[in-house]
Formats: C-alpha cells, sequence, structure tokens
C-alpha cells in the first residue's frame, strides 16, 4: 500500500520540529516520529468516530512509526505530546486534512 510520509520529530525546548503539516483526505499516511530530545516524548492524535488516532511513543534517541487511514473529511487535526505540562509547555502542532 502507497502511503504519504510524514516526517516529525521531538527537539529539545518541549517542541517539534514542524508546526503544521498536510495531507490528502482519506489518504494513508505513515508517520515516523523521531525523539531527537534527552526526555521521554510521544505523539499523540485522538481518535473519534471514524477515525482511529495515532499514539507513537519514543525514549530519547529512539524513533516509533505507523501507517494510518486519515479521515475522508476535510479538517485540521492537533497532535501533541501528552507528558505532564508538554502540551501545555506549546508541545503541539497540526495536520491538515485536505484536499490536495
Amino acid at each position: 500500500m502507497n502511503a504519504e510520509t510524514i516526517a516529525i520529530a521531538a527537539i529539545s525546548g518541549l517542541k517539534y520540529n514542524v508546526t503544521d503539516v498536510s495531507v490528502h483526505k482519506g489518504s494513508c499516511v505513515h508517520f515516523i516520529f523521531e525523539n531527537k530530545d534527552t526526555q521521554f516524548h510521544d505523539l499523540v492524535i485522538d481518535s473519534f468516530s471514524g477515525f482511529g488516532g495515532v499514539d507513537l511513543d519514543a525514549e530519547a534517541g529512539e524513533t516509533s512509526e505507523a501507517r494510518v487511514q486519515m479521515p475522508n473529511a476535510t479538517m485540521t487535526l492537533e497532535f501533541y505530546c501528552s507528558v505532564p505540562g508538554h502540551r501545555d509547555g506549546g508541545m503541539k502542532a497540526s495536520c491538515d486534512s485536505l484536499s490536495l
């Protein structure tokens, strides 16, 4: 199965290396999450009806990946780190599901 590849990295300062990514609505997306920081981080997109969500964990220096079928609708989803205090500290970004 062909998939769009989206590479996202956790970096120091409670940040991801991107603030916004765009994918085709309804596409299969290969998320690659690399933790370039010195502490544990994750990348979460909450699930909702018809979408199973994303939850990738990575210890410092590790990489995690998953293939996900995106919703077949135009929308903006937030991805964030669920470690307590990280999301509130700014470790979040958006994923736009669009007709590209």
